[in-house]
Order: structure tokens, then sequence, then C-alpha cells
């Protein structure tokens, strides 16, 4: 799992590069529970062990992660907040002082025929059927979603992608209860792959 080098302040990435059989022996290296057994995917059970990994890595061997009753992540005894994101190629791990989200997603064409899903009038996007801007503004969606993960939301009823800012910067307007929040979302293209940020 060699770290990757994104620059981008708090957020930290591992090219997922290992064997099954080597991640594995790094559960025992890094002291990683056996949890991960009780997922069937291989592909969740290398989520489950790189993140941690990447975790323990980054902030100190004996860090453990908790997990809220929504299924927001956090650093037990750490002032820290903390989100993750994976995918076949990439684990990420956004560290911050402040609620944060990060994700990270590969554009597919595919995405254009769940459109219905998570696109609702308020984005600015909505008449678009192009593939790579779906892409990217389902990437931002889910990183706020992440931000705000301790709240009962949908992405498509209460996260709107209104404006983009410039080539690399979204603005987000999250409705929780009578609240109406706005979070800027930034964005980077990570070989091929979207990765988003809010800020």
């Amino acid at each position: 799992m060699p770290l990757y080098n994104s620059n981008l302040p708090g957020i930290y990435l591992w090219k997922n590069t290992e064997d099954y059989t080597t991640l594995i022996q790094l559960t025992k290296q890094y002291n990683i529970d056996k949890q991960y057994l009780s997922f069937k995917s291989k592909a969740r059970q290398r989520e489950y062990i790189t993140q941690r990994i990447l975790l323990k890595e980054i902030v100190g061997k004996d860090t453990k992660i908790i997990k809220h009753k929504s299924g927001k992540p956090a650093i037990v005894n750490s002032p820290l907040f903390v989100s993750f994101t994976h995918n076949e190629r990439f684990t990420g791990m956004f560290l911050s002082e402040k609620s944060c989200g990060i994700d990270i997603q590969t554009p597919t064409q595919r995405i254009v025929g769940i459109k219905h899903k998570f696109i609702n009038e308020k984005d600015f996007c909505k008449d678009t059927e192009d593939y790579q801007t779906l892409s990217l503004i389902w990437s931002c969606k889910e990183a706020v979603f992440k931000k705000y993960g301790e709240h009962p939301l949908f992405i498509k009823e209460h996260i709107s992608i209104v404006k983009q800012v410039d080539n690399s910067t979204f603005q987000a307007e999250v409705n929780i209860g009578k609240k109406q929040l706005t979070t800027i979302v930034k964005t980077s293209i990570l070989e091929g792959n979207y990765l988003t940020y809010t800020q």
C-alpha cells in the first residue's frame, strides 16, 4: 500500500496495489481487529482493512475507530474528525479539525441511467446528460453527505449542488430540518478519478 502524495492538506491516499494474501498479512503488522471477517465480500474486507491501516499509518498504530449509529466514523479519544473513501484503486482519508467529507469516483456512463435518483430541481446541472458531469456531482454529494452524516439525510432530497464557482469548486446547499446550510466542495482529478472533499 504505497502512500500517494495528494498535495492536499489533511487528505491522505493509499494506492491499493497489494494482493489479498499480502493484505491479510498486514492486518497482523498493524494489529487490525478481526471484524473484517464478518464481511462476505473480499472487496468490503479490503475496504475495512485499508482504511484502518491508513489511519494507523498517519495518526498512530494505537488509533481506533468507532462508528456512530448513523455510520459516521470517529477516532477514539481524538479531537480530529475523519472521513473515508474507497474504490478499487485507492483508499482515501480526510482528517480535519471540523466535520468533513471525502469521496472518490470513477466516471461511468451508467450514472446517466440513475440520474433521477440523486439530481433534484435545485442542482445547477439538472438538465445535463453528460456522464462526466453527473459522476462529479454524485461524488460532490457523497462528500457532503459524509460531512453531515450524523443527520438523517437523503442525497436527492436534502443535498443540492447549486453552483459551480470555478473549475474545481462547487457550492452545495444542505437542508437539515428547518436549517439551510451552505458548504463548499473542492474537486481534483486523481488518475482518471474524481476526488471531492468538503471545506
